[in-house]
């Protein structure tokens, strides 16, 4: 299934599929490059132009707890030429907190914050 969209300059948004714990832990720290998910370390941090796909991505890696993440693009977010895949761009530079919504039932929440008020 082709869930790529064809970039153009109405892709303002990149997205990242990702587990709920990582998805606190990026709340408090960031997307960072370093250990991925595969535990191997990697300069690079990987996003979509498709939320389609990065929600296909959370729903591998997270099952229940899929959750996607939501990063408005910016020119240090180039295509990854390596993966053959047209909607895959790629970054080393960290992404703040206060840079990330995430997809919620009431649409899209900044992340900074998102996990504050629960009761531990």
């Amino acid at each position: 299934m082709n869930w790529y969209i064809k970039a153009n300059s109405e892709n303002l948004f990149l997205y990242h599929g990702t587990n709920e714990g990582r998805a606190r832990q990026i709340a408090k720290h960031g997307l960072l490059s370093g250990l991925n998910s595969k535990n191997t370390t990697s300069k690079e941090i990987f996003l979509s132009n498709s939320e389609q796909y990065a929600q296909s991505y959370a729903d591998r890696k997270g099952g229940s707890t899929g959750v996607i993440l939501r990063i408005r693009k910016t020119p240090e977010m180039i295509a990854d030429a390596n993966t053959g895949l047209q909607g895959d761009f790629k970054t080393i530079q960290t992404i703040l907190p206060e840079m990330i919504e995430i997809k919620t039932l009431n649409g899209w929440k900044k992340l900074l914050g998102f996990y504050d008020n629960e009761l531990v």
